[in-house]
């Protein structure tokens, strides 16, 4: 299973490079499957090395620095499909005499335009993160050839253990979104090596154990990740409505999206806490298959 992980890293690389010919799928889906594919990879590699060599640990920088040069198009992507969903669901509701759906409607106009305008810019700079990725995937065998991985368990368990921190932090920091956004990379990690731990079949493990981890895994994942998309977008609103007519009545529009985000953040607490109940040295005995 160790040495199937290098390989499934090496595959995951590749076909990252590949989405640069893949022009049945639009640019705003490339991306976001770049971008998923990209946490795949670290997430294995943290996985795979629990404790990183310093060339692991530079490579892993790089997939992350090259990925996070696209977040804004992804940001923008999935603010433009929250704004449609408000825009269907708001189109009755008037705030100081104007519907909200006109003045959402608006937006989406003004930054469907933007996006059009961009489009050259944004398949250049895709373009380069792949070129980038390409050359990346073939220095990851040689890389990876001359460490051994570790103990794939206990690269679950330091995941974990990051996890709860995090929620720890959020706790302690309960205002801050960046704290909730911490938690959700913590545990879509977490996430993908269950997946991944779980497709190998593997005997010395409890499928069962880890089954239910990647379930509420799942569940913390999404419900964190839709109250952090209504951040952003209520982000945008306000950025946008600051720069039109009426933005006093654009700045409250916003402020209630910003406020309904903040609201699903909190009420995602209790189901981050089922997830990371268990101490570190419990899990490790529960991901152990009974028979071994």
């Amino acid at each position: 299973m160790k040495h199937r992980i290098i390989e499934e890293i090496g595959e995951i690389l590749k076909s990252m490079a590949d989405l640069r010919e893949a022009n049945t799928d639009s640019i705003e889906d490339r991306v976001h499957m770049f971008r998923k594919s990209g946490k795949r990879v670290r997430g294995l590699i943290d996985l795979a090395y629990p404790k990183q060599p310093k060339t692991i640990r530079e490579f892993r920088r790089t997939i992350a620095e090259i990925a996070r040069k696209l977040s804004h198009v992804r940001d923008r992507h999935v603010a433009m499909c929250f704004a449609r969903e408000l825009h269907a669901l708001l189109g009755g509701v008037t705030l100081v005499d104007q519907p909200l759906g006109d003045r959402i409607g608006v937006f989406l106009e003004v930054e469907s335009a933007s996006l059009a305008r961009d489009d050259a810019a944004i398949r250049s700079l895709f373009d380069e993160a792949c070129d980038r990725v390409a050359r990346a995937s073939k220095d990851w065998m040689p890389l990876a050839s001359g460490h051994e991985p570790g103990d794939l368990r206990e690269g679950l368990i330091v995941s974990y253990r990051r996890g709860r921190r995090a929620l720890k932090k959020v706790f302690n920091e309960s205002s801050h979104p960046e704290r909730f956004h911490d938690l959700r990379k913590a545990t879509k990690r977490l996430g993908y090596q269950v997946d991944w731990m779980l497709e190998q079949d593997d005997s010395d493990l409890n499928s069962h154990t880890l089954t239910l981890l990647g379930e509420w895994s799942k569940r913390v994942g999404d419900a964190l990740g839709a109250g952090l998309d209504l951040r952003r977008l209520g982000e945008q609103l306000q950025e946008w409505g600051s720069q039109q007519p009426g933005g006093k009545e654009s700045t409250s529009l916003a402020s209630r999206v910003m406020s309904d985000g903040m609201s699903r953040l909190v009420e995602s607490v209790p189901i981050a806490c089922r997830l990371y109940y268990e101490t570190t040295r419990t899990l490790r005995g529960q991901i152990a298959s009974p028979r071994s």
